[in-house]
């Protein structure tokens, strides 16, 4: 279902696709499943919880905490209040963990109580970083500042929550990886983060009986929005894995009925490096994402494992610029595909004139609708 551009903000869209969808399955995990309405009932819980801890339109609220429903609950539960969401890697530690926390202003942390032995070091230098939350059993105090339990959030009722967010109000600030300096914070808007999951809906054709297989972390937008909000927008369904595991996966795939998954090009060659097995092709996958596509082992990946390839060409810092379907001519499958709707695509050169095409140069994008491309990044 393709929202309007005004109609993106994560409340609208919760509430929606809850009406619309009912008690159709939205998230399975490890045995557990919530269904569409269960969902944007305990979004709202969570988010009455939050509000009780002060949490408002604009606060900053950190979120470190590995694979797991509550993760998206929080995600969600923040968008709805119209506070913003910083995905913090849940690798980092020390004067990394540090710039995270102090860069995007954040008042607020939810972190797994086994994560918050990395903050405690740094917290004594986090002045602004006043109230903490822990998933799982910790401690209750850190530096003289209580340590609230995130069961505590589930005792608040379940009136729905609507912050008031316009499309163009910040929803997440992602880091980036960091390669030319500091990890800087991209600004997802309300807009931006719901546009990348249409517009995959639409890249790669997913339908309300897909399931889609998430095994990267939720701190990144490959997974958060990419599969996630994309699978959320299109009426299917997400099964959610702790992470990738080599030997792992696909038990993981047979068992929850997958039919869609992404992955990265090392992860693809972790899966074809393995001994091949028998049942490499038992499975209901029908499509499989991968960046950067493996040219080396193409035919042979989708031989052996009998699906088919496609690919894209985005980053946090945009959006979803170009997609490559299964759909496409064979001509093109070394291409990362063709663009967006929304999106001009040029080659340029170094002094910004476009250049012939089999040329290369610099790939330069720019936003043919408002608010559908992260507007900068935070400070």
């Amino acid at each position: 279902m393709p929202f309007d551009l005004r109609e993106r903000t994560i409340a609208n869209v919760v509430r929606t696709q809850a009406a619309r969808f009912g008690g159709k399955p939205f998230l399975l995990f490890e045995g557990r499943s919530f269904s569409y309405a269960e969902f944007d009932r305990i979004t709202d819980v969570v988010a009455n919880g939050l509000k009780r801890l002060g949490v408002g339109a604009g606060t900053h609220v950190a979120v470190m905490m590995e694979n797991k429903p509550e993760a998206l609950f929080v995600y969600f539960a923040l968008g709805k209040l119209g506070a913003v969401g910083v995905a913090i890697n849940v690798a980092m530690k020390g004067s990394l963990l540090k710039y995270f926390l102090e860069n995007s202003d954040s008042t607020h942390l939810i972190a797994d109580a086994g994560l918050l032995e990395r903050v405690d070091p740094v917290l004594g230098e986090l002045p602004q970083l006043q109230t903490l939350l822990r998933f799982g059993a910790g401690p209750a105090s850190l530096h003289g500042r209580v340590v609230h339990d995130y069961v505590t959030l589930l005792q608040a009722d379940a009136t729905p929550v609507d912050g008031g967010s316009t499309l163009a109000d910040l929803f997440l600030i992602l880091y980036t990886s960091g390669t030319t300096g500091p990890s800087k914070g991209v600004l997802s808007t309300h807009c931006h983060a719901i546009t990348v999951g249409v517009e995959m809906m639409r890249g790669f054709d997913y339908r309300e009986d897909d399931v889609l297989y998430v095994c990267l972390p939720l701190f990144h937008a490959n997974a958060l929005l990419n599969s996630c909000m994309a699978a959320f927008v299109a009426g299917a369904s997400v099964a959610l894995a702790r992470r990738f595991s080599v030997s792992g996966f696909w038990n993981d795939v047979r068992k929850t009925g997958a039919t869609q998954f992404n992955l990265l090009g090392a992860m693809a060659d972790f899966l074809w490096n393995a001994p091949p097995d028998a049942r490499d092709r038992s499975h209901k996958v029908k499509q499989c994402l991968i960046v950067p596509a493996p040219r080396h082992n193409y035919e042979a990946f989708e031989e052996r494992f009998g699906l088919r390839l496609a690919t894209l060409y985005g980053i946090t810092d945009v959006s979803l610029v170009t997609t490559r379907s299964i759909d496409e001519k064979s001509e093109y499958r070394w291409s990362v595909g063709r663009p967006r709707p929304h999106f001009e695509v040029k080659i340029l050169d170094e002094d910004d004139f476009e250049l012939p095409h089999g040329t290369p140069g610099e790939i330069c994008v720019r936003p043919l609708e408002p608010w559908v491309a992260a507007p900068g990044y935070y400070r």
